[in-house]
C-alpha cells in the first residue's frame, strides 16, 4: 500500500514538473522574440503549447496562446495575432478564471488593436481591465507589462487627452462580460458598438446634481480619498458616502473613478 502510493506520489511530482517546466520554455520563447529573434521564439512557444496539451496544463497552453499572439504582432501577422488573443480570453473566460489570467489576455487583444491603430478600443478597454481588477494586481510576465504599457502610453498620445479620457471613462463604465464580448466580436461589430456608443454618448441627459455633489465630485476628479472630502467640506465621512452613492446612480456609474471620468470629460464641474 505505501510503495503504491509513494508511486502515485512519484508521478504526481513529475507531472507538475513537466507542467512547470513547459510553462517557463513558453516565457523563455518569449524572451527569445523580445531579444530579437522571433522566429525563434515563435517555434519555442508552439513548443510549448504543442507540451501543455500533452501535460493537459491550462496554464502551459494559455500563457503560450498569449506569447504567440503578441511574437505574431513582431512578425506583422496581424490577423494571426487577433484570432490567438480571443482565443486565450475564450480559454479563461469559459473555465470560469476571471483572475488574472483574464485580465493578461484581454492585454493582448489590446495590443493587438494598437497595432491596428484602433487606439479608442485600447484605452477603453484599459479602463474595462482596470475596473475589473479593482485594487488586485495583474501578476505576469514583466516584458509583456512594459509592451502593454508603452502601447496605451502610445494611444493616448494619439488620440490626444480628452479623447483618451473619454475613452477609458467607456470602459470603467463596461461590465465584464460587455468587455469579453467586445472582445470576442468580428472586427466590424466592435465598429458597430463603436457608433453605438457615440451616439448614446451624444444623447445623454443632464444630470440633475445638487450643489453639495458637486463639490464632493469636484473632489472626485482630484482623486480626493473620502477621508480628505470630509476634512475639505468639512462634513463626515459617511455623509461623503452617501454623496459619492447619489453622484454614482445618477450619473449611472458602478464606481467613484468612472464618475469623475464623466465629471472630467463633460466638465460637471
Amino acid at each position: 500500500m505505501i510503495s503504491e502510493a509513494m508511486a502515485t506520489y512519484g508521478v504526481g511530482i513529475t507531472v507538475l514538473q513537466d507542467r512547470w517546466r513547459t510553462l517557463g520554455n513558453a516565457q523563455l520563447g518569449f524572451i527569445t522574440a523580445l531579444n530579437g529573434d522571433p522566429v525563434a521564439g515563435l517555434a519555442m512557444c508552439e513548443t510549448a503549447r504543442d507540451l501543455g496539451r500533452k501535460n493537459d496544463s491550462l496554464l502551459a497552453i494559455f500563457a503560450s496562446t498569449v506569447f504567440l499572439g503578441v511574437i505574431k504582432l513582431m512578425l506583422g501577422s496581424v490577423e494571426e495575432a487577433r484570432e490567438l488573443a480571443q482565443e486565450s480570453v475564450r480559454m479563461m473566460w469559459t473555465t470560469g478564471d476571471i483572475g488574472y489570467n483574464l485580465f493578461g489576455a484581454l492585454r493582448s487583444w489590446a495590443l493587438v488593436e494598437s497595432m491596428n491603430g484602433n487606439h479608442a478600443n485600447l484605452v477603453r478597454l484599459s479602463g474595462a481591465i482596470d475596473a475589473g481588477m479593482g485594487d488586485r494586481a495583474i501578476v505576469g510576465n514583466q516584458h509583456f507589462d512594459v509592451l502593454y504599457h508603452q502601447a496605451n502610453a502610445a494611444a493616448r498620445l494619439a488620440l490626444g487627452d480628452l479623447r483618451a479620457d473619454q475613452e477609458f471613462a467607456r470602459g470603467l463604465q463596461m461590465t465584464l462580460e460587455e468587455t469579453v464580448a467586445m472582445v470576442l466580436a468580428p472586427p466590424h461589430a466592435i465598429d458597430a458598438a463603436e457608433d453605438r456608443l457615440d451616439g448614446a454618448s451624444a444623447g445623454a441627459p443632464e444630470t440633475n446634481l445638487t450643489k453639495r455633489e458637486r463639490d464632493v465630485l469636484r473632489l472626485l476628479v482630484k482623486r480626493f480619498t473620502d477621508a480628505e472630502i470630509a476634512d475639505e467640506l468639512f462634513i463626515s465621512k459617511r455623509t461623503v458616502g452617501s454623496h459619492v452613492r447619489n453622484i454614482c446612480t445618477k450619473l449611472g456609474v458602478k464606481n467613484r473613478r468612472a464618475a469623475a471620468a464623466i465629471a472630467d470629460r463633460d466638465l460637471l464641474v
